[in-house]
């Protein structure tokens, strides 16, 4: 059911940015979104399948030990322990937590794009107020600006 296409490396390196990162961030920020979004359409569209897989797996042994005689009781206490559908369940359950993964990164992607603009939105206030509403000239850094001593 998966293929090598299905990976996923949830970087932090993509949530992540400074002041002087600020920019670059701002503009990949978008490809990230698209990207994980995608990876998150495959990995729902994976669980679906692991989720039917386990269904069609339980469903089979249900019969096959109703039909050697037992009660509903013993065919689904058969069912739920043979090792067959422990797998299937095994792997619905993982697929399930990948789409929760990644579902959480997509939300910290989103935070760290929320705190950039606010960040670009302080710095351009801080540098109005510095200068006066006047164009800074280039001597003066965004550090002298913050008065970040290094």
């Amino acid at each position: 059911m998966l293929s090598e296409e299905d990976e996923v490396i949830l970087d932090p390196e993509h949530v992540q940015f400074t002041e002087a990162t600020l920019n670059e961030f701002l503009q990949k920020a978008p490809g990230w979104f698209s990207y994980y979004s995608t990876k998150q359409s495959r990995a729902q569209y994976i669980a679906s399948l692991h989720e039917d897989n386990y269904e069609q797996v339980y469903s089979n042994k249900f019969r096959f030990y109703k039909a050697e005689g037992g009660s509903d009781k013993l065919a689904e206490a058969s069912s739920k322990t043979d090792p067959e559908v422990m797998e299937a369940l095994k792997q619905s359950r993982k697929a399930k937590e990948n789409l929760t993964c990644i579902g959480g990164f997509l939300k910290a992607l989103d935070k760290a794009n929320q705190n950039a603009l606010n960040l670009g939105y302080n710095l351009r206030k801080e540098m109005q107020l510095s200068g006066g509403g006047r164009i800074l000239s280039e001597e003066k850094t965004l550090s002298d600006i913050l008065g970040i001593t290094e």
